[in-house]
C-alpha cells in the first residue's frame, strides 16, 4: 500500500520468508519427510514443497502490486498528460515551494513518453516471467522424477530449481521498485503521507521522496538476497558437474574447498549487507518522534556506523579475488 512503514514490512516479511524457506527446503530434503507427505497426505505433496510455497508468495506479491497499480495509480493508465497533471497537482499542494523549485522538481520527476509507455508494460513482463518460471519448475519436477517420489527433486535438480526461480523473485521485487518510483512521479501516496504527518510542508515532501527511495532500495535488497543464495547454489551445481572430470577424489576435494571459500565469503558478506540494509531501513521508517526522517545513522547510539558504499567495494574486491 501507500504507507511507507507497511511497504517496508512487505520487504522485511519477504526476506524472512526466504530465510524460513531456506530452512524448510533443507527439512524437505530428508527422505522421511517426503515419504510422510506422499503416503500420509499424498494429495498435498505438491503444495507442501518449498518451491510451491515460494511461487505462491511471489504470486500474491504480483497480485498485490497489480491491485495497487489499478486502484491507486490511475493516471499511469490514462497516459502522459494525466501523469503530468497529477504531478502538477502534487507539487502545487506542497507548502513553501516557489515557482522555481516547482519547475525544478517537475523537471526531475518528468517521465519521458517512451519511458512511461515502456514502464507501464512492466507488470505484463512480470506476469509472463512468473508464468514461464512456473512452467519450467512444474515440468522439471514432474517429468524428471529420479527419486521415485513425485515432486521430490534430487540434489542436482534442487540446485537447478534455485536458478530457475530467481527470475520470478527478482522480477516481482523489481516491479515493487518501479511502483515506488511511480509513487513519487505521480504523487499517488503523497496525500496519505502528508495527512499522517499533519503537514504539507517542503520538509514533509522531502521526507516522502526520501522514504520512497529507501523502499526502492529495500526491495532490491530482498532481490539481491535471493540472488546471493542462488549464486551459492549455482556454484554447487557447477562443482557437481565438474566432479566427473576429476580422476582423484582428493584432488576434487581440494579444488572444491578452494573454490567455495571465495564463493562462501562473497555470499556471506552480501547476505549480511542485505540484512543490515533492510533492518536499518525498517528501523528508520518506524522510528518514533516527529516522523520526518533525519540523516541515517542507525548505529549512532552505540558509537558505530555502517558504510554501505564500503560494503559494496568490499564485495567487488571479493568477486575479483
Amino acid at each position: 500500500g501507500a504507507k511507507p512503514a507497511s511497504a517496508m514490512r512487505v520487504a522485511l516479511v519477504m526476506c524472512c520468508i526466504l530465510l524460513v524457506l531456506m530452512v524448510y527446503r533443507r527439512l524437505m530434503q530428508v527422505p522421511c519427510m517426503q515419504h510422510f507427505l506422499h503416503h500420509d497426505i499424498p494429495i498435498s505433496a505438491f503444495f507442501f514443497q518449498y518451491y510451491t510455497l515460494l511461487l505462491a508468495c511471489i504470486g500474491l506479491l504480483i497480485l498485490d502490486s497489480l491491485a495497487y497499480l489499478v486502484l491507486e495509480m490511475t493516471p499511469l493508465l490514462l497516459g502522459p498528460y494525466a501523469v503530468a497533471n497529477a504531478l502538477n497537482t502534487t507539487l502545487s499542494s506542497v507548502e513553501g515551494l516557489d515557482a522555481e523549485q516547482e519547475a525544478s522538481w517537475r523537471d526531475k520527476l518528468r517521465i519521458d513518453h517512451q519511458l512511461l509507455q515502456t514502464s507501464t508494460y512492466a507488470p505484463v513482463a512480470v506476469v509472463l516471467t512468473f508464468a514461464v518460471v512456473f512452467s519450467h519448475v512444474f515440468h522439471l519436477v514432474k517429468d524428471h522424477n529420479v527419486n521415485g517420489l513425485a515432486w521430490f527433486p534430487s540434489q542436482r535438480q534442487d540446485w537447478v530449481l534455485q536458478v530457475i526461480l530467481l527470475p520470478a523473485m527478482y522480477a516481482v521485487m523489481a516491479l515493487r521498485c518501479v511502483i515506488r518510483s511511480w509513487e513519487v512521479m505521480v504523487g499517488s501516496a503523497w496525500e496519505s503521507f502528508a495527512s499522517d504527518h499533519a503537514s504539507h510542508s517542503e520538509s514533509t515532501w522531502l521526507a516522502y521522496v526520501n522514504q520512497s527511495w529507501q523502499l526502492y532500495d529495500a526491495n532490491f535488497a530482498v532481490a539481491n538476497f535471493a540472488e546471493m543464495y542462488t549464486l551459492w547454489c549455482f556454484s554447487r551445481l557447477c562443482l557437481d558437474l565438474l566432479k566427473r572430470t576429476f580422476t582423484s577424489s582428493e584432488g576434487f576435494m581440494i579444488f572444491s574447498c578452494v573454490t567455495m571459500q571465495g564463493v562462501d565469503g562473497f555470499v556471506l558478506c552480501g547476505l549480511l549487507k542485505v540484512l543490515f540494509h533492510i533492518l536499518f531501513s525498517f528501523r528508520e521508517l518506524n522510528a518514533t518522534g516527529a516522523g520526518i526522517p533525519q540523516a541515517a545513522d542507525p548505529l549512532g547510539a552505540i558509537g558505530l556506523s555502517l558504510d554501505l558504499t564500503f560494503a559494496d567495494n568490499f564485495l567487488k574486491l571479493l568477486l575479483v579475488l
